[in-house]
């Protein structure tokens, strides 16, 4: 495309992502679509990061640097403080796009006419090679309520206006480490339709020791953080989507119990587990039971304990 077309932001965040830095990156500076930057924010690494991105000896590479071990949040904000694109986009140190990423996503936008989107991925091992295929389940518009209740929005796969952000004031929560990306996403879509693109645009890689079930607890501690602000910011919003707030505060609970279960002794977590209020705590029993064998029999003593009340 020519120098005319607008010029996008690639957001890249580095913590020690020496490992597959190359290939990321060069999958942005391989793109179809040519007028981009990369703002590369190198949150105090101490590997090759730093050299692995002087290596690539071009413009279209913006290198900042903190000497400082930030937050995720914080470390966001500042690289998207240094963006000059009219769009902006993301990209993990081990993620990859596709050859023609940006161009699909920006022309989809373009043609109807929407400040932000996002879209499908594949999930990839470590060696690169092809796991599944992820795609989103809902339509393009109002996406919140469904996306507040089953949040499964990938960042690398949003695409949005600056002057988006900008007019809203809707930046990456400070305090938040792990599921900052979420935080952002939600405040944004509560005012604003989304389009949703149900094709894969990257490639996500998945990590042996990336076991999210050992993180429930902070998933939960952050999230709340999220819906509190939500129902704080927004009183009218919170009247309009009051189920699925309701559904999400839900979730809180549900991810408490799992946090007890895995990362507990089953037996001697029994207690704790008992006195966790559910709206309807089978639908999360039987959900565990599926899922977790060595929880079987944990789960029926908690069943007929419920009948017994």
């Amino acid at each position: 495309m020519a120098q005319e077309d607008p010029l996008i932001s690639v957001i890249i965040n580095c913590k020690n992502g020496e490992k597959y830095l190359f290939e990321s990156v060069n999958s942005v500076l391989n793109q179809s679509y040519e007028n981009f930057e990369i703002i590369f924010f190198d949150n105090n690494s101490v590997d090759k990061s730093k050299e692995i991105i002087e290596s690539f000896q071009t413009d279209k590479i913006k290198y900042f640097h903190s000497d400082q071990n930030l937050l995720l949040g914080e470390a966001r904000n500042l690289a998207l403080s240094k963006a000059s694109g009219e769009y902006i986009t993301f990209l993990d140190t081990d993620d990859i796009y596709f050859k023609e990423r940006l161009f699909t996503q920006l022309l989809a936008m373009q043609q109807e006419n929407y400040e932000v989107s996002y879209s499908g991925y594949v999930e990839i091992n470590k060696k690169g090679e092809y796991l599944k295929t992820i795609l989103p389940r809902i339509r393009s518009g109002n996406i919140f309520e469904k996306t507040l209740k089953r949040y499964n929005v990938n960042l690398q796969t949003i695409m949005l206006k600056k002057e988006l952000i900008d007019k809203l004031k809707v930046y990456f929560d400070k305090s938040l480490n792990f599921s900052e990306d979420g935080d952002f996403f939600l405040n944004i879509i509560i005012n604003e339709p989304v389009l949703v693109l149900r094709k894969p645009l990257i490639k996500y890689r998945i990590h042996p020791d990336q076991d999210t079930r050992k993180k429930y607890n902070l998933v939960a501690k952050e999230f709340k953080i999220t819906l509190n602000k939500l129902k704080l910011n927004y009183p009218e919003k919170y009247i309009e989507y009051k189920k699925a707030f309701n559904f999400a505060f839900i979730k809180l609970t549900y991810f408490e119990f799992l946090d007890i279960l895995i990362n507990g002794k089953l037996e001697s977590s029994l207690e704790k587990i008992s006195k966790i209020k559910f709206k309807d705590i089978r639908y999360f029993l039987i959900w565990i039971f599926l899922n977790f064998t060595k929880s079987k029999k944990l789960t029926l003593r908690i069943l007929n304990r419920k009948d017994e009340k």
